[in-house]
């Protein structure tokens, strides 16, 4: 594996929209191997910790490698937003107006947008019981859009797969090594939600195929 690491520039609006969330690790062509990802390719030492933690990356990494491999792509896909997020809506009167920011527009699996809303919407690292915002996001969505029972039961593991992503994105477009100290920071918050799903994914599942009357 090369040490040289270079940024890649950013895409221009021309540019065809890569398969980022069916291709997962690859859409990116980045310049290290994120399955295998250490302390020195981002230019930290190889401390006890740094370890640990790049080691449990690499073991989350493989895993949903897999899961993109299988149930993922065993999904209903349509156009998705994928960054489906209060800050990227326009609410008037209590009512949704807008959805802006399609940089990520492309075909996934539906149940993605409805990950990445809840993700935003419960903010589970500021509140660990976050069960309403849950329940009321998962009723008025499923309003619209109803969900199958493989896509409910499927939607923590694809809150981990949009919050790899946007680690991934980040590092494929960034020189890691000109701010490795972001890097323990990225992967720390994407095992931060992995220990939360630990303590409460059955109740989380639970609460969701409640609230679309499953």
């Amino acid at each position: 594996m090369s040490s040289k690491i270079t940024a890649s520039p950013p895409a221009s609006p021309s540019t065809p929209r890569p398969a980022v969330f069916g291709a997962l690790f690859r859409f990116l062509e980045p310049q290290f191997d994120a399955l295998n990802l250490s302390p020195g390719d981002a230019g930290l030492p190889a401390t006890p910790a740094n370890e640990a933690l790049f080691g449990w990356w690499r073991t989350e990494a493989a895993q949903l490698q897999a899961f993109v491999d299988g149930p993922y792509r065993a999904l209903s896909w349509q156009m998705c937003h994928n960054d489906f997020s209060p800050s990227n809506v326009l609410v008037a009167q209590g009512r949704v107006k807008a959805v802006l920011d399609f940089e990520f527009a492309t075909p996934a699996a539906r149940a993605l947008d409805i990950a990445m809303g809840l993700r935003m919407t419960m903010r589970y690292w500021e509140n660990p019981a976050p069960w309403t915002a849950l329940r009321r996001f998962c009723r008025g969505y499923t309003r619209r859009l109803p969900l199958t029972p493989a896509e409910l039961q499927a939607i923590p593991w694809l809150i981990r797969l949009r919050s790899a992503i946007s680690t991934l994105w980040w590092l494929g477009r960034t020189d890691i090594r000109r701010n490795p100290g972001r890097v323990p920071g990225c992967i720390a918050n994407q095992q931060e939600f992995v220990r939360w799903l630990a303590n409460y994914e059955p109740q989380f599942v639970a609460v969701l195929m409640a609230a679309a009357n499953l």
